[in-house]
């Protein structure tokens, strides 16, 4: 299918799924790739950096996982009682995130439970 695109020569290619972009990243260096992603494209291997990604490919990250510890001290904030806090992840899935989470709930003196 990414062949197809690239032979046609599109203007460009969006993507939110994972196989097309990896595959349409391998098919052209030129023809702009615009994707969304529930992961870090940079630990993904898609771009260089979230400011300069380089290449050919541009998106966003809608997991924020930069944001997660500062939501989990946000919700100990506005729920003070709460002592032990559930957070609710894919194990199939490369969480390189979590030890800055756990860190943040020992500074809040909460139990984290994943």
């Amino acid at each position: 299918m990414v062949a197809d695109l690239v032979g046609r020569r599109v203007d460009v290619i969006a993507s939110n799924w994972s196989p097309l972009r990896r595959a349409a990243k391998n098919a052209t260096s030129t023809i702009p790739i615009v994707f969304s992603v529930g992961t870090d494209p940079v630990a993904d291997g898609l771009i260089a950096n979230l400011a300069r990604p380089g290449g050919n490919l541009t998106g966003i990250s809608i997991l924020a996982v930069d944001l997660t510890p500062k939501r989990l001290e946000l919700l100990s904030e506005l729920v003070p009682q709460a002592r032990v806090i559930a957070l609710l992840v894919n194990p199939n899935n490369a969480n390189p995130w979590i030890g800055d989470v756990q860190k943040a709930a020992r500074v809040k003196g909460v139990q984290l439970q994943i």
